[in-house]
């Protein structure tokens, strides 16, 4: 077997906003803990957390993180670049000079269920997660996660009605184009693209260009990437309310949904014209999630 030529491609975010539903979650929020019952992980704890934070009068991002035991944590020396491997059990042992402990999520979830609570200001930083799931439909539905790496409280107030205030809410991917498509009709760019994983199998990914949100050479130069262009770009996570309103009697006539990764840029030095072929994804593997390995579900 030929091996795969794909190189992992990385994301990441930075948002900052007000936490709410933590404390007083709706179903598929709030801490989460249980035990795995199914697949190489049987029997082992989880905990899990999810929650909003949210960053403006009409934005509401998911941030959320997962985490199993293990056999082993890992202590870093950050001096000598080196890192040395503890049991399980013995992880709150006071490491050796220069040493510290990388702490696992599983930990991480029972610390910020503690430290943090509703109404509180923080900024979440973590990576983002492509994959896909079946619905009940049968159909393959696509959906991004933003797993927490480190939470920190803000210490400014958000005050999302003074016309000073700016909004905190960034994420960059590597992605590799699929396809581009002007959707004229609503304005805007639908950038299909893959991201390759850390074993080198691969996600689609969606992401929209609105044109009313980035200068005009840059949604005319975006418009011809092609099949494996490979591209870092950057933008804001939307979880909104869209309002649509009547243009002869100024009154609201519907209300839909917007959730989604909006590109507003792009690194130009990252551009790669055709990194890749159509016989690197001739057999794409999508990574799924099998929520049935859970007892209790965590999100």
């Amino acid at each position: 077997m030929t091996e795969s030529n794909l190189v992992q491609t990385k994301g990441f975010y930075s948002i900052t906003g007000i936490i709410t539903g933590k404390d007083t979650p709706k179903k598929g929020y709030g801490y989460k803990t249980g035990e795995i019952q199914k697949g190489d992980s049987k029997g082992k704890k989880y905990n899990s957390i999810r929650f909003p934070l949210k960053t403006s009068n009409n934005n509401i991002v998911d941030v959320e993180l997962f985490g199993t035991e293990n056999t082993h944590v890992t202590f870093y020396n950050k001096v000598e670049k080196k890192q040395m491997k503890i049991e399980w059990d013995k992880r709150n042992v006071t490491p050796p000079a220069n040493y510290e402990l990388r702490t696992p999520a599983f930990d991480m979830v029972e610390s910020i269920n503690k430290e943090f609570k509703d109404g509180d200001v923080v900024n979440a930083w973590g990576s983002i997660t492509f994959s896909t799931y079946t619905n009940s439909q049968g159909e393959t539905v696509e959906q991004y996660k933003l797993n927490i790496g480190s939470l920190t409280k803000y210490e400014k107030e958000l005050n999302f009605d003074d016309e000073e205030y700016k909004e905190i809410n960034s994420f960059t991917q590597e992605i590799v184009i699929n396809e581009v498509i002007d959707n004229s009709s609503e304005n805007c760019l639908d950038v299909y693209a893959f991201v390759v994983n850390y074993n080198k199998t691969t996600n689609p990914a969606s992401f929209q260009i609105n044109k009313n949100n980035v200068v005009e050479e840059f949604y005319k130069k975006f418009k011809t990437l092609k099949f494996g262009d490979f591209i870092k770009v950057n933008g804001s996570v939307l979880n909104q309310s869209v309002v649509s309103i009547d243009p002869m009697w100024g009154e609201q006539v519907s209300r839909s949904f917007k959730r989604c990764l909006e590109i507003r840029g792009a690194d130009g030095s990252s551009y790669e014209s055709k990194k890749y072929k159509v016989a690197d994804f001739a057999k794409p593997e999508v990574e799924t999630v099998d929520w049935n390995d859970i007892k209790e579900l965590p999100f």
